[in-house]
């Protein structure tokens, strides 16, 4: 599928005389909010505009622009759910394990970290849901799950390290903030229906090892009990315990490293370990 320039879209629309009011109003709108929603409201914006102009798919085009409009208010729309569209059970399938991806992926993104690719990776995604279940053009099916394959893997490479919870020396107590942010990560994961999140504890190299085994899994009973208490379904959440084994900081044993004292957090596609 193309995706014509804005400019372009917005002229061929007028000259066509076909009309959709939500896209209309998404092409005068301004942009508000995060980085990755206002690269959502250009991509839907495109999206649509190739629906309403090219495909002269006015029902599907309104749908995406008003996803469009919802970004450009600085919201962060959803990937589509697949038990929206009629599919064949292995098309649904097949999607469901690529929008588990997708969603780990933007889960796993920091908020800062490539807002242009997490926009890219799920409007391909929409795309291709859409062009699936219309099912009479292989090549824009393609194209549509090409452009997602591309974008997540793009953005699956940002992920150096998972969402982390730091712990003082020896504690297992959130620190002032923690529980804040842990609430904002399950808002997240539940939103976007996260299938899993891992969450691993960690320790430094301060104790011995038994002990960092111990330590470090009572830090991650803490965070898993948090996410639970902000509303994640319990069966959705892993624990494990790495002690000093996984170290993100190398020491010599018996040093102290606050950057070691932590809990991550993964989000993860599958639904079992």
């Amino acid at each position: 599928m193309r995706i014509p320039m804005m400019g372009a879209a917005v002229l061929t629309l007028a000259m066509t005389g076909c009309v959709s009011a939500p896209l209309s109003e998404l092409s005068e709108s301004s942009r508000t909010g995060s980085a990755v929603s206002q690269a959502l409201a250009g991509e839907y914006s495109r999206f649509a505009t190739v629906e309403v102009i090219e495909m002269v798919d006015l029902k599907d085009g309104d749908y995406f622009a008003r996803k469009g409009l919802q970004a450009a208010r600085g919201d962060e729309p959803v990937p589509e759910n697949v038990a929206r569209w009629h599919l064949t059970e292995a098309e649904a399938a097949r999607l469901q394990a690529a929008r588990n991806r997708l969603t780990a992926a933007l889960a796993n993104r920091h908020d800062d970290v490539a807002p242009k690719a997490a926009a890219a990776a799920q409007v391909g995604y929409d795309c291709w849901i859409e062009q699936q279940e219309e099912d009479f053009q292989p090549r824009d099916i393609a194209n549509c799950r090409g452009r997602f394959l591309a974008s997540v893997t793009e953005l699956e490479r940002h992920e150096e390290y998972p969402h982390s919870i730091f712990f003082d020396l020896g504690k297992v107590q959130l620190k002032i903030g923690a529980k804040e942010r842990i609430e904002r990560l399950a808002k997240k994961a539940i939103r976007l229906d996260v299938p899993r999140i891992t969450v691993l504890g960690h320790a430094d190299r301060a104790g011995g090892e038994q002990y960092n085994i111990a330590l470090s899994l009572r830090r991650a009973d803490v965070v898993e009990r948090a996410l639970v208490g902000a509303g994640v379904a319990p069966e959705r959440i892993g624990v494990a315990a790495a002690g000093e084994s996984r170290v993100r900081v190398a020491t010599d044993d018996g040093v102290k490293e606050p950057i070691n004292r932590r809990v991550e957090l993964l989000f993860q596609p599958v639904v079992g370990w």
